[in-house]
This record gives structure tokens, C-alpha cells and sequence, in this order.
């Protein structure tokens, strides 16, 4: 039985407004959070109040990013990142989400 991975937000981009949903993300190796819009492209170390600090993903994660795993949601829950259910994760978002990502299947199940 396949898993269906699924994607959170954690508010709106500061930068593109309403216009683009931060998605909740999992660095590879350190399995740290980080929250990324695809709208335009910037990732923060947490979701912000404001525009204080505009990074790319390899910032956060040089060695890729993925969905984040159940526990990591509990994680950005009990930090009160507020994840919502945003969407299944598919075909169109791994394009979304660009070069830097990597589907969980290759992280193995050490990794997730």
C-alpha cells in the first residue's frame, strides 16, 4: 500500500501576499523545518510576521528537501507553526517545488 504523502501550509508569503502559500518542508540530513512559497521562490527558517530575511532553499537544506514526515508536523505544531492541510503531494507539486526536491521514496524508511 502506497503512503499518500500530503502538504501543509503554515500562512501566506510576505513577499507575494495572498498569492502564495507557505509550504511546510523537511531538510534532508538534518531534517529541519522550513517553510518555502513556490510562488516566488523564498524560504524562511520559520514562518514570519513580516519580510525580515528572504533566502533560497539551499539555505536551509543543501542536500535537498522533502515532504515532511507525521512527526515533523507534530514538530511544527507544537512550535505553533499552525500547518494546515493544503493539498496531496503529486506530480504537479514535485514540479512546483523545483530542483531541490526529493520524493520520500528515495529517502528510505531511516529517513522518514
Amino acid at each position: 500500500m502506497n503512503r499518500v504523502e500530503k502538504l501543509y501550509r503554515c500562512g501566506d508569503c510576505p513577499v507575494c501576499s495572498f498569492m502564495g502559500d507557505l509550504v511546510l518542508l523537511e531538510a534532508i540530513g538534518t531534517r529541519a523545518l522550513f517553510v518555502f512559497c513556490p510562488c516566488c521562490g523564498c524560504t524562511f527558517k520559520q514562518p514570519p510576521d513580516g519580510v525580515e530575511e528572504v533566502t533560497a532553499p539551499g539555505e536551509y537544506a543543501p542536500d535537498g528537501f522533502s515532504v515532511p514526515s507525521r512527526e515533523q508536523v507534530r514538530v511544527a505544531i507544537d512550535r505553533g507553526w499552525a500547518p494546515r492541510f493544503l493539498a496531496v503531494f503529486d506530480a504537479e507539486w514535485k514540479e512546483r517545488l523545483g530542483p531541490g526536491f526529493s520524493d520520500a521514496s528515495s529517502l528510505g524508511a531511516e529517513g522518514r
